[in-house]
């Protein structure tokens, strides 16, 4: 009877280890793998209620997530009995799958072999073992520099990014005090920051200076974070460093670009501005909007034709936001603008389009520039050109009317100066008719009055020639000048054939030019050469062009003397006496005046005996 209790007592024992152990225990038949009995942990891994899962096999219900696994199971259990942390791969119901170790003994109940099967999760070691792994991975392959310190503040961890960045190895560094990288002037921070980590508060990111093995200063941005144990003592500190001199000597380089930039911009007759993509302006900066009374800022949220502009009409500004619209560049739109002191400005406003990354139009970046002096020079210039253009019509109808009446004197001269000369030299022909044979004294007053007579009627012909040739319509086509020059040369020869000259005129001699007037240019000129040399047994003219492209008419007659060229061309300024060569001192006047028409010029060279040189341009056709 005491057996039968013991047994029983054993079997209820039994059964509450294997209804509350905190480890996964199922019954299964061992031929078939058909789930006989489970535990409550059974059922919270796998998922399985027992209402589903008894009397069902293990290949049913899918718990061996590796088929490979099942067979090397059974071959064991076939072989020797018993399992002992068999590690696989196992499926719970909603298909998760996670790491066990199963045991195992095969045990036989009236008769019928049994697998008592214990199941254990050790998927959280393994994960915690894979995070030790990655976080050892990350310690020693971070960019950043990772530096573990204890609260005695020595160094216990030291990564390669942190041999790489102060210098030091890892053997050099651990066992050290971390003052080791902080200049004399910071040593405050350390000692404060873990202070503040012993009190269970972590200080944020805060950027300082430290120092390298070989003395550099670097400038970091340090990051701590602690570790406690669970009394909440700290035990580690953790410090990332990144090494931010690089970034802050650009920043340093930025801010001096910024000041120059803003220097240039507070001098320059400038400013920038910026609008987004509805054109609203969102920034406007610039020392000349201030001397201009306008506040860079009092615009912004503004679209330009939102604001005060004097001289832009509906049509106008219709035109700049279809400009806008298709996201054109603009330059130059002058605009008028009355600020708040009442002054009036003119400015001129440029615009680019400005697109993100992505190709978006985001708006317009662009410049204005105060124009007020330039626009109101150019009124002020307009009327000026008006008044001038008055005073040119006046002076226009003051030399119309000269015009007419030097006409007028033409005429006069024409007619009634010539009426003298005709009766003097009549009354002459008369007296030498009468005086037969007149005494030498009487002879010379007659030959003197008949000179005087000629040279008077000469003068009007030429004063006439040189007026009309003023008033004279040019007449332009291509002119042979070396044929023209050939034709006065045998006119004059013709004239003197006594005469010993050599003419040495070049061929292919043109130019665009009033025929009739060059000829009497070379009349001019090859007539004065032939004057002016009269007193050379052999003389020799020359008319030919220069390298530098000028036609010039040569001889090597009298000359002149250097000091007097400007006053050849002079009208009635002569070098040299009646006596000595005739003329009116009309003819080189007459010379300049119709070059200077064609848009030429001409000048002389010249000494004394030793002949003169005129050389003359044209423009070309």
């Amino acid at each position: 009877m005491q057996d039968d209790d013991f047994l029983r007592r054993g079997q209820e024992l039994q059964e509450k280890l294997f209804r509350h152990s905190p480890a996964a225990v199922a019954l299964v038949r061992l031929g078939g793998g058909v789930l006989l009995d489970f535990n409550d942990a059974y059922e919270r891994m796998f998922g399985w209620r027992r209402e589903e899962a008894i009397g069902r096999s293990s290949a049913e219900l899918r718990v061996w997530a590796h088929a490979v696994d099942r067979d090397r199971f059974l071959e064991r259990i076939a072989r020797e009995n018993r399992v002992t942390g068999f590690r696989s791969r196992a499926r719970r119901k909603n298909g998760e799958e996670f790491d066990t170790l199963v045991s195992c003994e095969v045990i036989e109940e009236r008769g019928e072999k049994l697998l008592l099967v214990m199941v254990l999760d050790v998927s959280e070691g393994r994960r915690a073992d894979e995070t030790r792994a990655l976080l050892a991975a990350v310690f020693e392959t971070s960019s950043d520099a990772i530096v573990l310190t204890n609260p005695r503040m020595e160094i216990v961890s030291w990564n390669a990014a942190a041999e790489r960045m102060f210098g030091w190895s890892a053997a050099e560094a651990v066992g050290h005090e971390l003052a080791l990288l902080v200049p004399p002037e910071r040593r405050h921070e350390p000692q404060r920051n873990n202070e503040l980590m012993k009190q269970g508060a972590t200080p944020p990111p805060f950027e300082t200076v430290r120092l390298a093995k070989d003395g550099r200063r670097l400038d970091v941005q340090i990051g701590l974070s602690g570790v406690y144990d669970g009394e909440g003592r700290l035990t580690l500190v953790a410090g990332i460093f990144r090494d931010v001199t690089e970034r802050k000597r650009a920043e340093r380089a930025l801010r001096e670009s910024e000041q120059r930039v803003r220097a240039l911009v507070d001098l320059s007759s400038d400013w920038y501005w910026a609008s987004d993509a509805e054109h609203r302006f969102t920034f406007r900066e610039g020392e000349i909007l201030r001397r201009m009374g306008i506040p860079p800022e009092a615009d912004y949220g503004k679209r330009r034709w939102e604001m005060d502009f004097l001289n832009m009409d509906e049509r106008a500004w219709a035109e700049h936001r279809a400009l806008l619209e298709r996201r054109e560049e603009f330059r130059d739109l002058l605009l008028e603008r009355r600020s708040p002191d009442g002054r009036v400005h003119w400015a001129t406003i440029s615009g680019r389009p400005q697109h993100d990354a992505e190709g978006r139009f985001v708006g317009y970046h662009g410049t204005g520039r105060d124009v007020t002096r330039q626009v109101l020079a150019e009124r002020h210039l307009r009327q000026l050109n008006e008044a001038l253009e008055q005073k040119v019509a006046m002076r226009t109808a003051d030399l119309d009317t000269a015009n007419r009446e030097l006409e007028a004197f033409s005429y006069s001269v024409s007619h009634d100066l010539r009426a003298p000369l005709r009766q003097i030299d009549g009354f002459l022909r008369l007296l030498s008719r009468e005086i037969p044979q007149p005494g030498e004294k009487v002879a010379h007053y007659i030959g003197t009055i008949t000179s005087a007579a000629q040279r008077m009627s000469q003068l009007i012909e030429d004063l006439l020639a040189f007026s009309r040739i003023g008033r004279a319509e040019l007449k332009k086509r291509d002119v042979d000048l070396s044929a023209l020059a050939r034709l006065v040369a045998k006119e004059l020869a013709t004239g003197a054939p006594e005469r010993r000259v050599e003419w040495r005129i070049a061929e292919g001699l043109a130019a665009h030019a009033d025929p009739g007037l060059m000829r009497v240019v070379l009349e001019n000129l090859l007539g004065n050469a032939w004057k002016y040399s009269r007193r050379k047994p052999q003389a020799t003219i020359e008319f030919a062009r220069t390298p530098a492209g000028e036609f010039k008419v040569r001889d090597d007659g009298a000359g002149f003397d250097p000091k007097f060229a400007k006053m050849l061309f002079q009208p009635f300024r002569r070098l040299h006496g009646p006596q000595e060569f005739e003329g009116s001192g009309v003819g080189l006047a007459t010379v300049r005046r119709i070059l200077e028409r064609h848009g030429g010029t001409v000048r002389a060279e010249g000494a004394v005996d030793a002949g003169a040189t005129f050389y003359f341009t044209l423009p070309p056709a």
